[in-house]
């Protein structure tokens, strides 16, 4: 076989086996999304069956209360949806779902704890997800600019004086990348929920788990992300939380086998504000809240009370 023939299997092989297979996982990743109310699945096959009743307890509650359908512009043009759950007082919990799940997946049983305690919600459908717009969902890149849009509409509502910005996993990336550019004003607290440290490495411990060469794909899907989508992965969260002013109550779960606890720890290390750090030691991904019980709630009180209330100080 010539050099020649040798390049070109070379070259088919590559392309078989990693251009190809990139590509593909590349149009998975960042395709839309319509996550799937978890009321509407089967949960016992799931890490999420021993508190399936609860979680689906809590969805169910929120389907009953009556919203304010609200909408904003961003400036690339996609319109975004959100549900507004009013109680009339000057506190704001704005809520930002994961990655290929909703709010009420993500948030009933906390939206339930901060309604208790007298928030207003805004619970905004993120990109590339259900009625909101967008192309496709970008694991945080692009959704943090959807934060800071919501909060300049969170700013602007009458009687709004204190505003929380809460995120699980993907929405809490996004809230991480925007905490340095939504300082001071009304933010009073981040709520940062099993985060990770940039979506590059997010994809990375996905193509782990699949036993996949990511090694070799993940320079083809990044390339892929930067030309097609204008999407830089590789910028890690921490660089923001660095420069954070805003007080941020850490949340994860000891054993989430999407996220690793790892993640939230190093950008925990990393964030220059005032911090806590909660951690569920039995709890998987997005559970950590629920898991935790009385716990978890104690621990959030605790720091909203301090951060938002100021009912005492530090």
């Amino acid at each position: 076989m010539t050099f020649v023939n040798c390049l070109l299997a070379a070259a088919g092989i590559y392309v078989l086996l990693v251009l190809a297979p990139s590509a593909v996982l590349y149009k998975v990743v960042f395709r839309r999304k319509n996550g799937i109310m978890f009321t509407d699945r089967d949960l016992s096959k799931t890490y999420l069956s021993g508190c399936a009743d609860k979680m689906c307890e809590d969805i169910e509650h929120f389907r009953k209360l009556e919203y304010e359908p609200v909408s904003v512009t961003v400036p690339d043009g996609t319109e975004l949806k959100g549900h507004y759950y009013s109680l009339g007082g000057d506190k704001l919990a704005i809520c930002f779902h994961g990655y290929g799940s909703t709010t009420l997946n993500c948030f009933a049983t906390m939206g339930r704890f901060l309604r208790s305690r007298g928030y207003d919600l805004l619970m905004p459908v993120e990109r590339g997800h259900g009625e909101s717009g967008g192309k496709c969902s970008t694991l945080g890149v692009l959704e943090q600019y959807d934060v800071k849009k919501w909060v300049e509409w969170a700013c602007e509502r009458d009687g709004i004086e204190k505003i929380v910005v809460a995120g699980v996993s993907m929405g809490c990336v996004a809230a991480a990348y925007a905490s340095d550019a939504i300082c001071g004003g009304k933010v009073k607290a981040l709520i940062l929920d099993c985060g990770y440290t940039s979506p590059y490495n997010q994809v990375i411990q996905d193509c782990k788990k699949r036993h996949l060469p990511y090694r070799l794909m993940m320079p083809v899907i990044s390339t892929c992300a930067k030309i097609f989508d204008g999407l830089e992965l590789k910028e890690p969260v921490w660089t923001h939380l660095e420069r954070t002013t805003i007080p941020a109550l850490f949340i994860h779960g000891g054993g989430d086998e999407t996220v690793p606890l790892k993640e939230t720890k190093i950008n925990y290390e990393h964030c220059a504000s005032p911090k806590r750090l909660y951690i569920a030691p039995e709890a998987n991904h997005a559970n950590a809240f629920l898991t935790g019980g009385k716990e978890a709630e104690n621990a959030m009180k605790e720091f909203l009370d301090c951060y938002v209330e100021r009912r005492y100080e530090v």
